[in-house]
């Protein structure tokens, strides 16, 4: 099978295949693998759908030392974590997309009003102090979050003074981005890395947002095709059955 991209897609299709295969070993391993069991009992566990040879050395790396320390850490982190997001199910570019059809303009929000539209909670007790704090300065100076100018996203704004630095490869309010330099419309030619472009046409990476949109629509149609599938097939075994069972009630009256 071979897919039609644009070039500068690629290192990111190639980043979320990663994540995606990296989520799904990590739910193998939660619905598998007894860390309260030895290796052979692991072994023997093989899921559906997954070849055992594979499996075997699945499970050989999370029983080595390296792999428990690793996973240690990771869990760790994560309960260090600052904020979880509330949107669910919903990808941050999707709810990006509805605040701009909400928009008079039409335009794009500023990433500091996604986060916090992806960070709410019903009750504001439980609001996280992330939000507060946006929420305190965007009301003292609403033009932190002004995007009149065709930028939603730059370095040093209000959302990098609440959160910290961005990762590599990612941009805070977007999650995991093609080209994170591309976002932001900064040259990476260190003469101008503190100089901030802006425009007032969309910038390349509202392109590349969209492309993402699209994607993940195609990958949401398809899970919901395979679910389909699945239901079909279900009602086709139980009709199976059923006929099945009757044939064989007709079979013992006659004998």
């Amino acid at each position: 099978m071979r897919f039609l991209y644009p070039s500068r897609l690629e290192k990111y299709i190639l980043k979320k295949i990663g994540d995606r295969w990296r989520e799904h070993k990590s739910d193998l391993k939660a619905l598998y693998f007894d860390a309260n069991k030895n290796m052979e009992a692991n072994n023997t566990n093989v899921p559906k759908g997954v070849i055992k040879d594979q499996w075997i050395t699945l499970v050989s790396n999370w029983m080595t030392p390296k792999a428990q320390g690793i996973s240690e850490t990771n869990r760790n982190n994560c309960a260090m974590r600052k904020s979880k997001h509330t949107a669910g199910t919903k990808s941050f570019p999707r709810v990006r997309e509805e605040l701009r059809l909400k928009d008079p303009e039409k335009k794009y929000p500023h990433r500091a009003v996604l986060y916090m539209h992806t960070h709410k909670h019903k009750s504001d007790k439980k609001m996280n102090e992330q939000v507060v704090d946006l929420k305190k300065r965007i009301a003292a100076n609403p033009n932190l979050v002004d995007t009149s100018r065709g930028k939603t996203t730059w370095k040093g704004d209000v959302l990098n003074a609440v959160l910290g630095p961005d990762k590599p490869g990612h941009v805070h309010g977007l999650g995991l981005v093609p080209n994170p330099n591309q976002v932001f419309d900064v040259s990476t030619s260190r003469h101008f890395q503190n100089i901030h472009l802006s425009s007032l046409e969309d910038t390349p990476n509202e392109d590349l947002l969209a492309v993402r949109l699209k994607m993940e629509k195609l990958e949401k149609r398809v899970e919901n095709q395979d679910a389909e599938i699945l239901e079909l097939k279900g009602k086709t075994k139980n009709s199976e059955g059923q006929v099945n069972s009757k044939n064989f009630s007709i079979i013992q009256y006659m004998y």
